[in-house]
């Protein structure tokens, strides 16, 4: 599963904007990351940490493993605990 499949399951029925307000970032953010057309920002990282705790191990392998700065996010993720 990449970026993209995870978020929308995780937006389910939400709207956009219900799901970026949930997440605390930008809806034309969210619209960017969910078109591929930017990466997920540490703003999104420590949303979706903050809103989805019980979804730690997957938030990690897909944003901050896949990531070319992964010890900067990383950081994020010790930030968030």
């Amino acid at each position: 599963m990449g970026q993209q499949e995870f978020l929308r399951e995780l937006q389910g029925s939400m709207t956009q904007t219900e799901f970026a307000n949930h997440l605390g970032i930008s809806q034309p953010m969210l619209s960017m990351v969910l078109a591929g057309q930017r990466p997920g920002g540490k703003s999104l990282i420590r949303g979706l940490l903050r809103a989805y705790p019980n979804r730690r191990d997957e938030i990690i392998a897909l944003f901050f493993l896949a990531s070319e700065d992964c010890k900067s996010n990383v950081s994020i993720a010790e930030s968030v605990e």
